[in-house]
Order: structure tokens, then C-alpha cells, then sequence
């Protein structure tokens, strides 16, 4: 089940980026993880998916956790015990 939607953004090849924060396990307790879909932006083909960990263990509690570059990184925002860590990623 989609939790929450947390990236709806392009880069500059036009590809569309959609990330979502996603309910993989009920629970309790939930278990959750990222998903990033990137598409072609003329056609909306899919030419990549990303399967990230959890942006937190309540995703609620997060602010734009996921951002595209004008290249297409995707940069992931997660909050931890040990604070926030950043971690980019490319298809």
C-alpha cells in the first residue's frame, strides 16, 4: 500500500521521477521501503524502478525526503538514531 507520495519531479532529459514511501508488511510492526519510478517523459515508458530503504520508520515525519538532480541522482534523505544521513543514487 502507497503510505505517502514523496517525489513527483523531472530532470532536464525530460525523464519524470515518481518516489513513494510504501507499506511492503502490516505488521506490527510495519515494515515500509522506497520506491522510485523513473519514465520516459514523452511516452511515460518505464525505464527504471529503485527500491530504497524506508525514508524512516514513521515516514510522516520526514519533509521532501527525495530529490532529483538536473541529471537524474536521485538524492534520498533519511532520518536515523544517529541523525540524518544523505545517500544519492543513479539508475
Amino acid at each position: 500500500a502507497v503510505v505517502h507520495i514523496l517525489l513527483l519531479d523531472s530532470d532536464k532529459a525530460g525523464n519524470v521521477y515518481l518516489g513513494a514511501e510504501v507499506e511492503e508488511s502490516p505488521g506490527p510492526p510495519a515494515i515500509y521501503k522506497t520506491v522510485i519510478a523513473r519514465l520516459e517523459g514523452q511516452k511515460g515508458k518505464l525505464t527504471g524502478q529503485l527500491i530504497l530503504p524506508p525514508t524512516t520508520a514513521e515516514p510522516s515525519e520526514t519533509f521532501r525526503p527525495l530529490t532529483v538532480d538536473d541529471h537524474g541522482t536521485i538524492y534520498h534523505l533519511v532520518h536515523g538514531a544517529n541523525g540524518p544521513t544523505l545517500t544519492s543514487y543513479s539508475f
